[in-house]
């Protein structure tokens, strides 16, 4: 018996839930059964005091329903009797509840606002407001009056001016134009002074002592004789570098800087190396360039690596070479020697054999 009971009473998970959920449904109808009655109650309650309250002031005449119709009746219970003044609204209008009630008489006391609002016991709307207005003045720039008299403005102090009742702006332009360099050859030049009117102008004009215009110079410049300048590139600086078309500063202080560090020259094919210079440019400089035989020769037996490195045809390896052959086989007699080096080809030793030397 007692094993079949709790076969029974066993549920699983998803039948308990179901269980719970019916049962919540069962209370929530029981409860929405018994408030409902006092809720429709309350709410037709609240409808009948709204017409009791519309009936009641509702005009009693003989006037049928559709004469009525638009019939404006009072809103509060205030009459005349306190010097207030009656409000109305429609006697159609309850019938669209409470609410819209409401709205209109909240409408209808923001309109007796503005109505009843007076200044000095006169209605605010009827009352026209003009404003004062004042006739516009014409008033004119004051301007001291031009005492002028003759001048030169070359030549007229800033004192001198100021007893004409010339103006601070144009005293402090004219003098700084003057300052800087410039010069008035005629009349009209006066008016290069930005802050020179015309009206001032014509007023200075005749006491500016200065011609109306200045003739033009017939004078013709002779033409010049061409003269061909040539550079000698071992002992050209680079100012006078800079006098060959298409060489500037930057190329002319590089070419130095290469001369210097091959120690000269010995061909003007040379110059050709120079970082930066163009073919075309070289090929235009050609014709006025030249060559002497200034170089500075490499002593092969007493240099030292940091020595041999340093000049750009000799490299890291050949200084290196150069220096244990020295090493190995002792003092050069001949820069010629240089050749049984294996590294150095025949083509690298006649570049750096001008350079090189034994004694």
């Amino acid at each position: 018996m007692n094993t079949s009971l709790n076969d029974y009473l066993n549920y699983t998970k998803a039948e308990r839930k179901g269980i719970y959920l019916l049962t919540f449904l069962f209370f929530t109808g029981i409860a929405i059964y018994f408030s409902l009655p006092s809720l429709i109650m309350d709410r037709t309650a609240a409808d009948l005091k709204i017409d009791q309250v519309s009936h009641t002031f509702k005009p009693h005449d003989n006037k049928s329903r559709s004469e009525e119709k638009g019939k404006l009746i009072p809103d509060t219970l205030s009459d005349n009797k306190n010097g207030k003044e009656k409000r109305y609204y429609n006697s159609n209008d309850h019938k669209s509840g409470f609410r819209d009630h409401k709205k209109l008489a909240v409408a209808e006391r923001k309109k007796s606002n503005v109505k009843n609002y007076s200044y000095k016991n006169k209605s605010y709307q009827n009352k026209s407001f003009q404003g004062n207005t004042y006739p516009k003045k014409s008033y004119k720039k004051w301007s001291p009056e031009l005492k002028p008299f003759d001048f030169n403005p070359n030549t007229i102090s800033k004192d001198e001016l100021l007893k004409m009742n010339v103006s601070y702006a144009i005293i402090n332009t004219l003098d700084k134009y003057r300052n800087k360099g410039g010069q008035f050859k005629t009349k009209k030049d006066l008016k290069k002074i930005y802050t020179m009117t015309d009206s001032i102008y014509q007023i200075l004009q005749p006491f500016i002592q200065l011609p109306e215009s200045v003739a033009k110079s017939t004078f013709t410049k002779p033409k010049s004789i061409s003269t061909i300048s040539f550079y000698d590139i071992n002992t050209a600086t680079a100012e006078e570098l800079q006098g060959l078309k298409g060489i500037g500063p930057v190329l002319s202080k590089r070419i130095i800087k290469f001369r210097d560090k091959l120690g000269g020259f010995h061909s003007i094919d040379q110059i050709k190396s120079t970082y930066g210079l163009e073919d075309s440019v070289y090929q235009n400089i050609l014709p006025f360039l030249q060559l002497s035989k200034t170089i500075t020769e490499i002593n092969i037996n007493k240099a030292d690596f940091n020595e041999l490195n340093s000049h750009p045809y000799i490299s890291f390896q050949l200084a290196k070479v150069i220096i244990n052959y020295r090493d190995q086989h002792g003092q050069f007699t001949d820069v010629n020697e240089l050749q049984n080096i294996k590294i150095l080809s025949a083509e690298k030793f006649k570049e750096i054999e001008p350079y090189l030397s034994v004694n």
